[in-house]
């Protein structure tokens, strides 16, 4: 009688033990979300640009994320759900950049960004200083000083600089032309006069 109190008992215990399981199951853990990179619709451009970023989960992370060109940080404009939008460093030189996003101890390569060389235009202050101007940037370098007497009397210049010498093209009218060479080391200077006929003769 006691071995069959014991049965129903432990049946009893059983029985219980399992219902407790059925209705507790474990809840599986939910993964935290990942960013995705999707695209990178812009692949080349010039420093200073603004350039975005696609893929999803970006805004999750947006305390997080840092993006950078090879080893130079850039500036994050927005981060959106969908969309980064970064500034393309000044820094940069011309060739080839990975875009690199870091967050939460990963890194993910975005794609590859080419900086084209950019058209640079020469221009002359009226104090006599000679700057090259980077045509989309903007961005300018004070490449050299001539004397403020010598460039005031240039009525029409067009400049060239070859890295020692500034070329100043003038006119003086329709005929008389002269190149100018001015050297930024030694400011010595050099004219070469021109003269351009109306019509070639044999033509």
């Amino acid at each position: 009688m006691q071995f069959k109190t014991f049965r129903l008992l432990l049946l009893l215990f059983l029985c219980i033990s399992c219902s407790d399981e059925d209705s507790n199951p474990e809840q599986p853990m939910q993964a935290e979300n990942e960013i995705n990179i999707s695209a990178l619709p812009v692949s080349s451009g010039f420093n200073n640009d603004i350039i975005i970023i696609e893929g999803e989960n970006f805004n999750e992370f947006a305390n997080e994320i840092v993006i950078k060109f090879s080893s130079t940080q850039a500036e994050i404009l927005e981060i959106l759900a969908s969309q980064i939008t970064v500034k393309v460093p000044l820094s940069l030189s011309v060739g080839i950049h990975t875009i690199l996003l870091e967050y939460n101890e990963e890194i993910l390569t975005v794609g590859e960004f080419t900086i084209l060389q950019e058209t640079e235009l020469l221009t002359a202050s009226s104090n006599g200083k000679i700057y090259s101007v980077g045509a989309s940037t903007g961005s300018y370098d004070l490449i050299g000083e001539v004397d403020y007497e010598f460039l005031s009397f240039l009525l029409a210049i067009n400049i060239i600089y070859d890295g020692e010498n500034v070329y100043f093209f003038d006119t003086y009218g329709d005929e008389i032309n002269q190149i100018i060479k001015y050297n930024l080391e030694n400011e010595s200077t050099i004219v070469q006069q021109l003269s351009f006929p109306d019509a070639v003769e044999g033509s």
